[in-house]
This record gives structure tokens, C-alpha cells and sequence, in this order.
């Protein structure tokens, strides 16, 4: 009756919302002491998450915070007899990932729904505590029920989804409790920190979750290069936001590849290998474009001879580089890497330094010293570098 009124009503009165939360309460309890069975875990899980999320689609709180209040515990309310079953289900994995699964879903529901409402996507302490809060319930949740697995009871999967809603949840937290500068490089540490040999080896899916976190620092980097807003940029070459937000987070992503290194995949290793060396070229080409463009970060300006022979010496000297870490650690990241870069500097530098940018056509100045001016930096120095590949 509660949700049938919840959901006819344009907002929710106190009555309302005590009879969804009461709902909630005896269908966990309910699911507390019901046996083990996959369809019996099924349909309690499925009514009390929809309790959750009619509550949370439908709120009808004047203050936002009074929402936060009442939907993270009545979330809590429903993971907490979930996790309970799933620990329970030691002969049966199929009822442990049942429970685990919607465990995790309407807690996440109710979150996402929340951020998403009313908190302030830049800085929200309430929200990124409460997310913080939560990334902790669902870590030691998981790695509970990954310590039942350990003795051949196959909760491993089961724990997973309590691991990735924990990742899921730290994620959001960290987002609004950092500014947009210290967001990347909050998240490539935490990957650093999950790589650690203590750590990773605590369930199979840690590794992964550092291969998460270090595609999420990526993807802050396609959104907005300049790290910290093209506006607050400084101006000065080398020394400003773009050495640090693109620095820490590159050798953060070196250090994984290599604390991962004897994990029984490979995989995870090879990934942050490669996000590791984009991260430094893609670091080292917004240097050299803020630098040439007197502070300004933006592909609106010219590019120039004197700029592209940087990104192909950037180019020729990261494929060298990649081609003796091969050689001292053999890796297909290394080799195929240098082989993609190599050839793309190579065609690059032909197109646009004897076509496109070439003094000859163009009128660019190269300077007045033999042999130390333009030409040096655009001809001479990648034929030597080709020459030593």
C-alpha cells in the first residue's frame, strides 16, 4: 500500500515514507531467515530494492541532506541482510551471487540517484563522506566472503560485486570530495596503492580494479587536458599544474605495471604498462604545446616546424625507449608500442616536415646559426634518432 501511494502521490508525506522504510524492514528481515534457495533470495532482494528506489525516485524531502539520511541506511538496511545470506551460502554459490548481486545493486541505485538529485557535482562533503562510508561497508564486505571462498567454497564471484560496488562507491566520493585538479591524481594513487603486493593479492579482481581506476585518471584526462581549467592554467612552461597532474599520475601507473608484475595474469601488468606510457607521452606533448603557445593550452593555434619537430623527437625517443625496455623485459606492450610509435612519428614527420610545415614553402625562419637553428631540431636530430633505432 505504502509504494502503490508512493508512486500515485506527487511526493511523499512522513506516513508514506515510514510505511516504505517498515516495508523494507520485513522484507530484509524476511530475507534474513528464509532458506537458502536461489528463487528465494530472488524476490525478497528484487521487492526491497524497489522499496529503495520508489523512495528514491520520489522523494518529497524538502532538504537534501534529510534525503541522504533516510536513503543510505534504508540502502544499508538491504545490503546488510543480503552480504548476511550470501556468507551463509557456502555450499551454494549460485544463492550467494544471487544475494550479493542485489546486495549491491539497490544500494548503488539509491546513491546514484541521490548524486545525481540534489548533490553538487564539484564539492559536496556530505554526499563524498557518505560514498566514502559506503566504499568501506562493501570493501570489507567483499573481502569477508572472499575469506569463506579461500576455503574452496566459490564465493570469490560473489565477493566481486561487493568489490566493484565498493570501487564504484570510492570513485564517486573521491570525485566530490577533491577538486577537478586533484581528482586524477587522487585516483591514479588510490590504483598505486591497490597494486600493492599486500593488497592486490587479496581477490582476483583487485588487479583489475587498478586497471579501473587508472582508465577513469584517463578518461579526466580527455575531458579536460589543461587539469585544472584552461582559465587557471599558469602560464609558466614546464612548472605548473600539467608537470604534476600529468606527472604523479604516470609514474602512480609505472609503479603499478610493476608491482602487478608476478600476478598469475599478465594482463593487468601489460594494461598499465601501456596506460603508463601514454600517460607520459600524453603528459610530455601537453607540456611542449603549453610551452610553444606561451602558456596558452588550446589546439586553436598554429602549429608551427618548430612545434611538431618537439612531438617528433617526443616520437623517436619514446620508441627508442620502449624498444630497450623490450629488450630488458620482454613485453608485447614494449614492442608492439614501438613499432606503433615509431611508425607514426616517422609518417608524421615526413607529411609535415617536407610537405606541410617545410621552411621552403612556408617562409619560416630558421635561424641564423649554421647548423644549431631549426633545421637541426627538425631534420638532423630525428635522422640521428632513426639512425640509433
Amino acid at each position: 500500500a505504502g509504494m502503490v501511494a508512493g508512486l500515485g502521490d506527487l511526493q511523499f508525506d512522513q506516513t508514506v515514507r515510514t510505511t516504505v522504510l517498515a516495508a523494507a524492514l520485513m522484507l530484509s528481515a524476511f530475507a534474513w531467515w528464509q532458506d537458502a534457495l536461489p528463487l528465494g533470495a530472488l524476490w525478497p532482494s528484487v521487492l526491497a530494492a524497489f522499496c529503495v528506489m520508489v523512495l528514491a525516485s520520489r522523494p518529497g524531502a524538502s532538504d537534501e541532506y534529510q534525503y541522504l539520511t533516510l536513503c543510505i541506511p534504508l540502502a544499508l538496511i538491504v545490503a546488510v541482510p543480503a552480504f548476511n545470506k550470501a556468507l551463509q551460502s557456502m555450499k551454494q554459490p549460485i544463492t550467494a551471487l544471487i544475494w550479493s548481486l542485489f546486495g549491491s545493486l539497490a544500494p548503488l541505485a539509491t546513491y546514484g540517484i541521490a548524486v545525481l538529485a540534489f548533490a553538487n557535482l564539484d564539492i559536496d562533503w556530505a554526499y563524498g563522506l557518505s560514498g566514502a562510508v559506503l566504499a568501506a561497508v562493501f570493501a570489507y564486505a567483499g573481502l569477508l566472503i572472499a575469506r569463506r571462498g579461500e576455503l574452496g567454497t566459490g564465493l570469490l564471484l560473489p565477493s566481486a560485486f561487493c568489490i566493484a560496488a565498493a570501487a564504484a562507491f570510492g570513485s564517486v566520493a573521491v570525485h566530490l570530495l577533491l577538486t577537478p585538479a586533484w581528482t586524477g591524481i587522487a585516483l591514479s594513487l588510490i590504483a598505486a596503492l591497490l597494486a600493492h603486493d599486500r593488497i592486490h593479492k587479496t581477490h582476483p579482481l583487485v588487479p583489475w580494479l587498478v586497471v579501473a581506476f587508472a582508465v577513469a585518471t584517463m578518461m579526466r584526462f580527455a575531458l579536460d587536458p589543461s587539469v585544472v581549467g584552461y582559465q587557471a592554467l599558469s602560464a609558466t612552461p614546464v612548472l605548473n599544474w600539467l608537470l604534476v597532474g600529468y606527472g604523479i599520475p604516470a609514474l602512480a601507473f609505472a609503479y603499478a605495471a610493476y608491482a602487478l608484475r608476478n600476478f598469475m595474469e599478465r594482463m593487468p601488468a601489460l594494461i598499465m604498462q601501456g596506460i603508463a606510457v601514454t600517460a607520459t607521452l600524453a603528459g610530455a606533448a601537453v607540456l611542449i604545446r603549453h610551452g610553444m603557445n606561451d602558456g596558452v593550452l588550446s589546439s586553436n593555434g598554429p602549429l608551427t616546424l618548430s612545434e611538431h619537430s618537439l612531438y617528433t623527437i617526443l616520437a623517436l625517443g619514446a620508441s627508442a625507449t620502449l624498444i630497450r625496455l623490450d629488450r630488458q623485459s620482454p613485453s608485447p606492450v614494449f614492442s608492439i608500442g614501438s613499432m606503433i610509435v615509431s611508425y607514426v612519428g616517422i609518417i608524421s614527420a615526413l607529411w609535415h616536415h617536407f610537405v606541410l610545415l617545410n621552411p621552403l614553402f612556408t617562409g619560416e625562419g630558421v635561424g641564423n646559426w649554421p647548423i644549431f637553428n631549426l633545421t637541426a631540431a627538425a631534420y638532423l636530430i630525428p635522422a640521428v634518432l632513426l639512425a640509433w633505432i
